[in-house]
């Protein structure tokens, strides 16, 4: 049993330091990142607003380091919900505590979102002076998963293949940065309702 699960860990290993190898290809990064930030937000009309980032690297998913971040600036009820104002104040956030936590700087921030979130994010990291790499990864037409488009400042928006292990790869931290962030919004909205 011991030997399977080890082969089992070495097999895990070695695909995930590949799919790093070519994400680091793929965004024109120096080197495989060691920490993938990922970012999304779940409110319903701007109520019971969460943010939330999970962090990936070579060992998978580190769940130690999930954040939630609720939404302070957010006006509640207001019929609406502004996402790029949510990703303002997170990121916000996230980077002032990185002043105190120099050692969790990622190598790769990706976003859900498109090109406002885009503008956003490129905002907040000159305020802060960081030249961290990001990508935005929107739904792309008709929402279709399979569809997702990749956007970086200063370059053409892309695509890849449905069927690579990469774009499967990065399905999977967006869906992961979604489900953390929705069953967060979740347990909020039902607290409240309690």
């Amino acid at each position: 049993n011991a030997e399977e699960a080890l082969d089992r860990r070495l097999a895990e290993t070695t695909t995930q330091g590949k799919l790093l190898r070519e994400i680091a290809e793929l965004f024109e990064l120096a080197e495989p990142p060691q920490r993938i930030e990922v970012y999304d937000n779940s409110h319903i009309q701007g109520s019971f607003a969460i943010g939330a980032m999970i962090v990936a690297g070579k060992e998978g998913f580190d769940k130690k380091e999930y954040r939630l971040f609720t939404i302070k600036d957010q006006p509640q009820n207001i019929g609406g919900g502004d996402d790029y104002a949510m990703l303002r104040e997170v990121l916000i956030r996230r980077l002032n505590r990185l002043k105190s936590e120099p050692y969790r700087l990622p190598d790769l921030m990706i976003i859900d979102g498109g090109t406002g979130h885009m503008n956003i994010a490129q905002q907040v990291l000159e305020k802060f002076s960081l030249n961290i790499p990001f990508v935005c990864m929107s739904k792309g037409i008709d929402r279709n998963s399979g569809r997702e488009q990749f956007q970086r400042p200063n370059q053409e928006i892309f695509t890849l293949d449905k069927n690579l292990p990469v774009m499967k790869y990065l399905q999977i931290l967006r869906d992961e940065a979604h489900n953390f962030a929705i069953k967060n919004h979740r347990k909020k909205r039902s607290k409240a309702i309690k």
